[in-house]
């Protein structure tokens, strides 16, 4: 990987249950505390790669929010049982790495 760039390709997740403008938000923090962890993982040894613009360690983000929640799930606040607490709900929030790819570095 010497001299080269890696790009990560995050996508954030939210339950539909919410309205888009909060979901979107949660999938932002969602997304930024992932970040952090590569920040700070193994006493920060990424730290280096990705200090500045330059860095050669980049992150991007997909599409989030509440769009992209499976539609089998279901959005009544009054079913909170298969809205909240349900398997697929709890899968509904995530962050996924869905893409890493690399190129020359550009100078």
């Amino acid at each position: 990987m010497e001299g080269k760039e890696c790009l990560v390709t995050l996508k954030g997740y939210c339950s539909p249950l919410a309205s888009t403008d909060y979901n979107i938000n949660l999938a932002k923090r969602r997304v930024s505390c992932l970040r952090n962890y590569f920040n700070e993982y193994d006493n920060g040894i990424f730290q280096k790669y990705m200090q500045t613009d330059k860095g050669l360690l980049k992150f991007t983000e997909e599409a989030i929010g509440k769009l992209l929640a499976d539609p089998t799930v279901s959005d009544n606040p009054n079913d909170q049982r298969n809205s909240v607490y349900s398997r697929k709900a709890a899968k509904e929030r995530k962050i996924q790495i869905i893409a890493i790819s690399t190129s020359a570095k550009k100078n």
